[in-house]
């Protein structure tokens, strides 16, 4: 049997974090793209070993195993995720590549077992799937190892990543992978200068196809540049930098509107995740009667603290800005996630709003 290049290659469901999921369908093209352009990307060659962390479905996890397959390299694929099985395996099958979203990371920082482990073979990790806050970020580096990756994308096929020696670039996720580009595009489509906050969009030899059987959808999600390039619309609001390096400051979806002003979650999310209380946090917006929305934050304490609503509630707002200013604080023990560890935050918000 022969195939072309352009012949579909599979289908694979999208996140579905602020919707419902779409079969992205990907060619055979886009596929050998993605595969040696992430290979290269993540420094992989014939002597790597890649673990695998993450469901096989998912498309994050395709970074552990098709680009080393593609290079000839050593692939390790976990039953089951922990932070104690994750460390034995790095040190019993001397694994060079690892993949694993945010909150995996903050399970193996947390974990009792990760000052006796062996991590000399680890050369090169890297985060998807949601953006490190930083405190997490400094931490990996200071006690996993230098050789972090932050990549941002999506499933439709384009990503941009920050390569270990740029986290001088506080908080970027960095640059596009080889053989993309993006633009920053306004709500009328018009693009934007350098350090302007708008629409992310996409380009590149990875791009999806279509979505399935959704042709209104595909369409929808085009913006077309000077060149008639198909870029695809990511939904996430971000800004580039003079030197090119991209910012993410959040989903378009998430982005909470509070007496008029724009209120991005992800900068209140960094400020509350600097209390040492604090292991995971996100923020949503609720209702008001006064201010249309206003930010609440939801934390899941670290194991064994005495983390206290009020206080944490005290000390964020002493941070924060008045139109960042939170309404409260709650804890949780978990947030409803997907496969790639994304917090679905419509699931979170859907109370608050079908009660108001």
């Amino acid at each position: 049997m022969r195939y072309d290049l352009g012949d579909d290659f599979n289908i694979i469901y999208s996140s579905g974090t602020t919707g419902t999921p779409k079969g992205i369908v990907q060619t055979h093209r886009a596929r050998q793209h993605w595969s040696y352009s992430n290979a290269l990307e993540l420094r992989m060659d014939h002597e790597s070993v890649a673990l695998a962390t993450t469901a096989l479905y998912s498309n994050g996890t395709w970074f552990m195993l098709l680009p080393p397959l593609f290079v000839g390299a050593t692939v390790v694929v976990m039953e089951g995720f922990s932070p104690e099985g994750f460390l034995d395996l790095v040190a019993r099958e001397r694994v060079t590549h690892t993949f694993m979203v945010p909150t995996q990371y903050i399970g193996v920082l947390e974990s009792a077992a990760l000052p006796q482990a062996d991590l000399s073979s680890l050369r090169y990790m890297l985060s998807a799937g949601s953006p490190l806050r930083q405190d997490t970020k400094e931490a990996i580096l200071e006690r996993l190892g230098p050789g972090l990756f932050e990549l941002y994308g999506f499933s439709e096929g384009f990503a941009t990543i920050c390569r270990p020696e740029q986290q001088h670039k506080r908080g970027s996720v960095g640059t596009p992978v080889i053989g993309f580009d993006l633009r920053i595009v306004d709500d009328e489509g018009r693009e934007l200068p350098a350090n302007e906050p708008g629409e992310i969009v996409g380009y590149g030899g990875g791009l999806m196809k279509h979505y399935h059987n959704r042709e209104a959808e595909t369409e929808a999600a085009i913006w077309r540049d000077e060149r008639g390039r198909t870029f695809l619309r990511s939904g996430d609001i971000g800004k580039v930098d003079e030197d090119g390096f991209l910012y993410i400051l959040d989903r378009k979806k998430d982005m909470i509107i509070s007496g008029g002003f724009n209120v991005f979650p992800k900068d209140i999310e960094e400020v509350v995740g600097g209390h040492p209380d604090v292991s995971d946090v996100t923020v949503i917006g609720i209702p008001d009667p006064k201010w249309g929305e206003t930010p609440l934050a939801l934390v899941i304490p670290v194991s064994g603290s005495d983390a206290d609503p009020d206080t944490l509630l005290a000390w964020a707002n002493e941070r924060l800005a008045k139109a960042q200013r939170l309404k409260a604080v709650e804890l949780r023990d978990e947030f409803p996630r997907n496969a790639l560890g994304k917090v679905i935050k419509r699931e979170l918000r859907a109370p608050y709003w079908e009660a108001s």
